[in-house]
């Protein structure tokens, strides 16, 4: 390893221009970027479900990002909807995190599969274990009075 490395924020990853990276502390002229997919353990229970090498790349990497897949909530309260409600406890949570991770996606079809209260625990538990997080949702248009409800229509 060996090489001193500075982790950029979620919002300076973005705001990029061609190949170089120009965050409030200086200039970063080259970075590695990890992106995966959909990640959710919510039907396995593995203790380690990552290869050592896909962790090592993952956490070599100077941003590294995944899709989570399910809202992580200790006890379910499923919304109704059709398709499966997916949710994750903080244990297989953790095991996700643990890969390196450190900036997930949630906008995706299953951010509301454990409600509200679901998502606000989501975001509790990846604040906690210092993840930055990529959203754009609505509340549900059940909700009444919520932006983007039956009244905006």
């Amino acid at each position: 390893m060996g090489r001193t490395r500075r982790h950029i924020s979620a919002n300076e990853a973005v705001a990029y221009s061609s190949n170089s990276v120009s965050p409030a502390r200086g200039t970063v002229s080259r970075w590695r970027l990890v992106a995966a997919g959909d990640l959710c353990n919510a039907r396995v229970s593995q203790r380690q479900p990552f290869d050592e090498d896909l962790v090592a790349l993952v956490r070599s990497a100077d941003v590294s990002m995944a899709n989570l897949e399910a809202p992580i909530a200790n006890s379910e309260e499923p919304s109704i909807k059709s398709g499966p409600s997916l949710n994750l406890t903080a244990e297989q949570a953790t095991v996700l995190v643990g890969a390196g991770f450190r900036v997930f996606g949630l906008a995706n079809n299953h951010v509301f599969d454990q409600g509200l209260g679901g998502l606000s625990s989501t975001l509790a538990f990846l604040r906690s274990a210092a993840i930055h997080t990529v959203r754009r949702y609505r509340p549900p248009a059940l909700c009444s009075g919520a932006p983007g409800g039956p009244q905006d229509r």
